[in-house]
């Protein structure tokens, strides 16, 4: 599966590995019509989904604007935001926050926003990521910390942003995006898998 190229000032590949975002879609609408319905209708909802400008994130926003959610685009990267509110705008109620998830100001300002303009916040998918290169061996310390800070520490400040919302209105709904490196364990990866099932009550072999 091909591997993007862009990186960051530490060397960290922004993109990583991502399956077609084409399989999120066609996944649901393989789904007998009835289960399709109850499994992804979400008029009226409204979510924010980090990392969205493009890859698995932008396919989330794609799909959740189709199920009729409104929906908050939060990409450190302006271009890419910009793009995604540009092709989403004419499939539903989009707006596009640039946010860097690994900052507290940043992810509150996120959620003010969003609830500026919509009213409430009702999900979160925490999507956005860093992917380092992993035959190397002379990453810094620097290095290690912002990974860290995007892919744990962002989930944990973002979901932190919009639980005022979620708790005063009695509903919400936090999604983790990880990846299948959380089974071979990849630290942060793992981290988001194991703080999750545990706190849900789950538990694997």
């Amino acid at each position: 599966m091909p591997r993007s190229s862009a990186t960051n000032e530490f060397g960290i590949g922004t993109r990583g590995y991502a399956p077609p975002a084409v399989l999120i879609n066609a996944s649901v609408d393989a789904l007998p019509q009835p289960w399709h319905h109850r499994l992804v209708r979400l008029d009226g909802k409204v979510a924010i989904i980090t990392g969205a400008g493009r890859g698995i994130g932008l396919a989330y926003a794609r799909r959740f604007l189709r199920e009729g959610a409104r929906v908050t685009i939060a990409d450190l990267s302006k271009a890419d935001g910009e793009a995604a509110l540009e092709e989403l705008s004419s499939v539903g109620e989009v707006i596009f926050v640039p946010t860097d998830v690994s900052d507290e100001d940043s992810t509150e300002n996120c959620a003010r926003q969003t609830g500026e303009r919509f009213g409430t916040v009702d999900i979160v998918i925490n999507n956005a990521a860093l992917f380092g290169d992993l035959d190397r061996t002379d990453h810094s310390l620097a290095y290690l910390k912002k990974v860290f800070d995007v892919n744990l520490h962002g989930a944990w400040l973002m979901t932190r942003a919009a639980a005022p919302a979620m708790v005063g209105q009695g509903r919400g709904r936090v999604i983790m995006q990880a990846s299948d490196a959380a089974y071979i364990y990849a630290s942060t990866p793992s981290s988001i898998r194991s703080a999750t099932t545990r706190r849900s009550g789950a538990s694997s072999a």
